[in-house]
């Protein structure tokens, strides 16, 4: 009697080509290579910053993915503070004015560009503080307190609460009312004040040029209130931008 062999099936598979999805197409794509099997390479950390972190793989959210913007712990707004120094009206024109708000507001956040609210120029020529300070966000003061929503919440003369706070954030209480009484040159609306008063820009301390704006730390009536003359020491108030 003769055996019977069962037959012996070979079935010959295509080579796996996996699919993946491509971030940068919104779809999925065969990968390139036998060998892929379809993962998705999640990079070793050192990439472009696209996703949560900053690029260098530390999860610091300092790149432009999701923890981008958050200034001096207080999320993703523009801070405020009063420094903690008082200067000459000779701040070396604006330029001065900023690196002076620059070095003050690196105890809050130094990766934050700080700038000083201030006007300068004269009444036929003005630079007004409102087109200084670019205002995309809550305002907050140093201790993360809501001053405006936007930029015209902030310059509609009155803020939700008080500036108060100096880069360390201590409160402004000195007695004198140098720090309690800010360089401004500027009205409630933000533009250069009425008297067309800057201190030359900023470059001066002659008390014979007449008096300017200055600001109140201390009240939410904050701005345009209050006056003083070139041959005056005060605080600047800086806004992160």
């Amino acid at each position: 009697m003769k055996k019977m062999l069962a037959p012996i099936i070979i079935l010959l598979l295509p080579a796996c080509r996996g699919e993946f999805y491509d971030p940068t197409t919104g779809s999925a794509g065969a990968s390139e290579t036998g060998d892929d099997m379809g993962i998705l390479d999640l990079g070793d950390g050192d990439g472009d910053g696209d996703g949560d972190g900053d690029g260098d793989g530390d999860g610091d959210g300092d790149g432009d993915g999701d923890g981008d913007g958050d200034v001096a712990g207080c999320g993703e707004v523009h801070v405020m503070f009063a420094t903690s120094e008082t200067y000459p009206a000779d701040l070396g024109g604006l330029s001065g004015a900023d690196q002076i708000c620059q070095t003050h507001g690196a105890a809050l956040d130094s990766s934050a560009t700080w700038v000083a609210l201030l006007s300068s120029g004269t009444l036929s020529a003005p630079i007004h503080a409102r087109d200084r300070i670019t205002v995309t966000k809550n305002v907050v003061n140093a201790q993360c307190e809501l001053l405006a929503f936007d930029q015209a919440d902030l310059w509609d003369g009155a803020l939700a609460n008080p500036i108060k706070f100096n880069e360390l954030r201590e409160v402004i209480d000195d007695q004198a009312g140098s720090l309690r009484f800010p360089f401004s040159a500027s009205e409630s609306d933000g533009e250069l004040n009425a008297t067309g008063v800057s201190c030359e820009s900023w470059t001066s301390e002659d008390g014979g040029l007449g008096s300017f704006n200055t600001i109140r730390v201390e009240e939410s009536a904050w701005i345009g209130t209050s006056t003083t003359s070139c041959n005056a020491n005060r605080g600047l108030v800086c806004v992160s931008q």
